[in-house]
């Protein structure tokens, strides 16, 4: 698993904790969404349970306090189909509480 996939699970969290609010719909999606990144790597570097407790753990560390352009520079490297799932799921986990907060 490359470096940039490996904070797959933490952009996740970022985004879950962007609006002030963490709503079960946005972690059962993204927890669902871990799952698929996982599964689809090459290297299988991470299990989807290490990939799990990373995103949980980002939450609960605030990760909305995190500095987001430094996360998201560790992707710039990553193949264009990855970067537009990785698009997709942040989007999903934007929208899947019917709100899009302007931190979102």
């Amino acid at each position: 698993m490359q470096d940039g996939e490996r904070h797959i699970p933490r952009l996740l969290a970022e985004m879950v904790a962007a609006d002030g609010k963490v709503l079960e719909i946005e972690e059962l999606n993204a927890e669902a969404l871990i799952e698929c990144f996982v599964a689809s790597m090459t290297a299988r570097d991470m299990t989807v349970d290490e990939a799990r407790a990373q995103f949980l753990a980002s939450l609960e560390a605030e990760t909305a306090q995190a500095d987001a352009e430094a996360l998201l520079a560790r992707f710039g490297h990553l193949p264009m189909p990855v970067k537009l799932d990785l698009f997709r799921a942040i989007w999903m986990i934007a929208i899947c509480d019917g709100e899009l907060h302007p931190q979102e």
